[in-house]
């Protein structure tokens, strides 16, 4: 298997702990993973984080309005500062802040080197946080701000 969608699904802490351990197996094959709508918990998502700094295999993740608290998405971000196989990253919806924007950007511009494509549709950055992504758009990353909530 190499792609595998979950969305709309209500996945505990448990289920994501499991596709965590799946994602950190050297067998693992799974290129995309599309868990979007699921409302994953701070902890699920920190499980998750834990296992995108080791996985060698995820390209694709789109996590589209799974992300409900702050906690969650900065443990997302903190994942990519180490991880190096994602190349597109779907967090529309997700309520990221512009807070959250300057780091991503940061992140992006300073440690990540292998993201190509992260969609931010429907969130609430604002003028500081979208001209930080700009900065990185114009780098390497194409950011698809979108829309704005």
């Amino acid at each position: 298997m190499t792609h595998l969608i979950l969305g709309c699904n209500i996945i505990d802490d448990s289920g994501v702990e499991a596709l965590a351990k799946a994602l950190q197996s050297p067998a693992t094959q799974l290129s995309g993973l599309h868990h979007l709508e699921c409302e994953i918990t701070s902890l699920g998502v920190e499980t998750l984080a834990g296992a995108l700094q080791t996985n060698r295999s995820l390209t694709h993740l789109n996590l589209a309005g799974s992300l409900r608290s702050c906690s969650a998405r900065t443990a997302l971000i903190m994942a990519l500062q180490s991880n190096r196989t994602l190349t597109h990253l779907n967090l529309s919806g997700n309520r990221v802040s512009d807070t959250e924007a300057i780091l991503l950007a940061d992140t992006l511009w300073n440690q990540n080197n292998t993201l190509a494509y992260l969609l931010l549709h429907y969130n609430a950055i604002g003028a500081e946080g979208k001209a930080k992504l700009e900065l990185v758009n114009k780098k390497a990353c194409v950011i698809d701000l979108g829309p704005q909530n």
